[in-house]
């Protein structure tokens, strides 16, 4: 696997009407997450999505620190365990490194937040305008 060789990200293009966002979640809960990114194709919400596809793999922190570094900001996906997750932690770590805003948005009622993102993030309810709000600032802050 060549880190940064794909075309969709060895350069990004600043000009690029889309923000481009890294979603961090546990994998147990990849099934919300796939519909917060299928929502993309409803025209709910309009980014480009920079996350992680195949968990554990070989060069995944490498992975993340570049993918993070090139996009506009962190979406959290905060499920029941997403606390305990050592990859969540290690990838908000990264993004506050590299001063990308963060967002954290609940896919449970009463969910723990991890210790990483406390005082740094910011928690919004899941609904479409309130995402795409937060989107359109991490937008903004790019031009």
């Amino acid at each position: 696997m060549r880190i940064g060789r794909d075309c969709r990200f060895h350069k990004p293009r600043k000009d690029s009407k889309r923000a481009r966002i890294f979603i961090s979640h546990r994998h147990k809960d990849s099934g919300q997450v796939s519909f917060l990114r299928n929502q993309r194709k409803t025209s709910c919400l309009e980014f480009t999505d920079y996350s992680i596809k195949k968990p554990y793999s070989l060069f995944w922190k490498l992975s993340a620190r570049y993918r993070i570094r090139n996009s506009d900001g962190v979406i959290i996906a905060l499920g029941s365990s997403t606390h305990k997750s050592k990859s969540v932690e290690k990838e908000i770590n990264i993004a506050k490194r590299y001063n990308k805003p963060i967002i954290g948005v609940p896919l449970r009622k009463g969910v723990a937040i991890p210790k990483a993102m406390v005082g740094v993030g910011k928690i919004i309810k899941w609904n479409c305008k309130n995402i795409q709000k937060e989107i359109d600032k991490f937008r903004r802050k790019r031009k």
